[in-house]
């Protein structure tokens, strides 16, 4: 059910601090419109980690919806408690929605059975979907092969991974010790210059942040891919290697994807956030338009 290119949708707060609705259901029309493949709602960029489990419900019960089965529905249920990862997974699957995605507990590190047991718990609480997401630069703790491969082995609704990763070789690893001995297991990438890659060897597509302000880039990658044009396969290769550039404004990534999408999509309008994290922030907005500006004088949308 999953494949293809799935943004990890940001949220839009409005100057108070609050869940701007109107706002985040104009963009994820957008992101629809530009022909993705589903979403991401609730993961690391939607700051799922500032939202109390009641703001998260109320999110997905305006959200969903509106997305009204237009593209299928991720929901990141990760969190250090165990009883509220249960409940969102629970909720979720009640309102309709295709998939779970749960990041390991962050803060203390699990031994391997600690990890198998939390993730087990999540599954065994749904019938719907569940997929692992690796993200170590934030949880602190890489997931490992083994306790990705009993997992696979023991639930058999556990069906994929995402890999916030740097190295590659990590992914071609899974790729070869999980996905070569359980086919219906699938990797997502999630830097943008991994798509290639990944998807030449096997990943069912990519979580990138990019797609929450210029998702036409991966759109027309991976479909230069699938029909094996090499000239627009480079096009858009080189497009994404220029875009990487916005993972070096802000070390909150999130702040650095919605700066862009105010910019290219909602008129400049200043940034409401949720605290701890700064207000409109002028210079990564600069920065961030300044990069879509010089991608879609290149032809982003042939």
């Amino acid at each position: 059910m999953f494949k293809g290119i799935i943004p990890p949708v940001v949220i839009f707060f409005d100057q108070n601090g609050e869940i701007d609705y109107s706002l985040n259901k104009t963009h994820i029309d957008k992101l629809i419109d530009s022909g993705i493949d589903g979403v991401l709602l609730l993961g690391s960029s939607s700051e799922f980690s500032s939202l109390k489990l009641s703001e998260k419900m109320e999110y997905l019960k305006e959200i969903v919806p509106h997305i009204n089965g237009r593209v299928p529905i991720l929901v990141g249920v990760g969190n250090t408690v165990l009883k509220e990862s249960i409940e969102l997974a629970q909720y979720a699957e009640s309102i309709g929605i295709e998939g779970v995605m749960a990041v390991n507990p962050y803060y203390w590190k699990l031994t391997n059975d600690q990890m198998v047991e939390y993730f087990s718990e999540i599954a065994n609480a749904v019938s719907i979907n569940t997929y692992l997401y690796n993200i170590p630069q934030l949880t602190g703790q890489e997931i490992p092969i083994e306790v990705i491969s009993t997992l696979v082995e023991n639930q058999p609704n556990i069906r994929g991974i995402k890999e916030t990763v740097s190295d590659f070789g990590r992914i071609r690893k899974v790729l070869k010790e999980i996905k070569g001995k359980h086919p219906q297991f699938d990797v997502f990438t999630a830097f943008d210059e991994h798509l290639v890659d990944g998807y030449l060897i096997g990943a069912a597509g990519s979580i990138n942040g990019t797609t929450n302000f210029l998702p036409e880039v991966t759109v027309n990658l991976l479909k230069a891919l699938n029909s094996k044009d090499f000239d627009q396969i480079q096009k858009y290769q080189v497009q994404i290697s220029s875009l990487m550039e916005v993972y070096d404004i802000n070390n909150s990534l999130f702040s650095t994807f919605k700066e862009g999408a105010y910019y290219r999509w909602f008129n400049d309008l200043q940034t409401g956030v949720r605290k701890p994290f700064s207000k409109y922030d002028k210079d990564t907005r600069k920065k961030a338009g300044k990069l879509i500006d010089s991608i879609i004088e290149q032809g982003v949308f042939h």
